[in-house]
């Protein structure tokens, strides 16, 4: 039988409100999810700003850290340049940042170097004036053989200060020959000792160090005949660095020190309490 049109009225508002219905519901379980989402986002978004929070804690105490291990470093090879120069101090301070100015190496480096090797050669009884003259030289080359050879300075240096005092074996992997018929004829042929005459230990380490100058011709100036180059610059930009974090850690030796001190006076106090509480000794 056909619908009449009332009937099909009926019909189709019938299904309009049930659709309706369903699209309501629909709606308000989609606000729900919305709402819970953006509560979820917002606890997502603090733990987030939780970690980055700790991350950046980590990272300042990590680098506090370390600049303050520079700059107590700094300070011991301060007094210790100091010490070993004495009244020449402020000479030798002049001659290592002119030599920083220009190849940027590092000044608490060049301390170090420049102490060792004066030390030692003054003790052999070079003198002050030939001992300034040797740590000046080798503390120089070294930074031309590192340049030379593509090592670190620290390598370099170490090779040499090696080989003044005959231990060879590191100059020798680059070709630089110090054995004894070597130092002899080099000993003899600059007047360093009479020939035929058995060396000293003082002629032993001018005749190794004239035999290494006249070895080490080609790398003698490559320093600065690389100096433009991208690997200077990168090793120069370290040192920068470096530099730097010295000099934060230099301003927080003396607060850290004080604090330090404050700590280790509360824990005494702590241990003087505890013992005379319970008859510790």
């Amino acid at each position: 039988m056909a619908l009449t049109l009332e009937e099909l009225e009926v019909i189709i508002s019938a299904k309009t409100d049930g659709l309706e219905k369903a699209i309501n519901s629909a709606n308000k379980r989609i606000d729900s999810l919305t709402v819970s989402g953006t509560s979820s986002g917002k606890a997502l978004s603090k733990a987030f700003n939780a970690i980055k929070a700790s991350v950046a804690v980590a990272a300042i105490t990590k680098l506090t850290v370390s600049c303050s291990k520079l700059g107590m470093e700094a300070q011991e090879t301060v007094g210790m340049f100091s010490s070993v120069f004495g009244t020449s101090t402020e000479e030798m301070q002049e001659w290592i940042e002119k030599v920083n100015g220009t190849l940027g190496v590092s000044i608490v480096q060049l301390q170090r170097e420049t102490a060792y090797i004066y030390s030692m050669a003054y003790a052999m009884g070079l003198g002050e004036t030939n001992s300034k003259t040797l740590a000046k030289s080798i503390a120089g080359l070294s930074e031309d053989l590192s340049h030379f050879y593509n090592v670190s300075s620290e390598e370099a240096y170490g090779k040499l200060q090696s080989a003044l005092v005959g231990q060879t074996r590191g100059l020798k992997e680059w070709g630089i020959i110090l054995d004894e018929t070597t130092i002899k004829q080099v000993a003899y042929a600059k007047g360093i000792a009479q020939a035929g005459t058995e060396l000293t230990e003082q002629q032993k380490v001018l005749a190794r160090y004239e035999a290494i100058l006249m070895q080490t011709g080609a790398a003698q100036g490559s320093a600065v005949r690389e100096l433009s180059g991208l690997t200077s610059q990168v090793t120069i930009l370290k040192n920068n660095f470096a530099q730097l974090g010295t000099t934060i850690g230099s301003a927080l030796v003396g607060p850290l020190a004080k604090a330090l001190s404050y700590a280790n006076s509360v824990i005494k106090a702590i241990n003087i309490v505890i013992s005379n509480l319970f008859g510790v000794e």
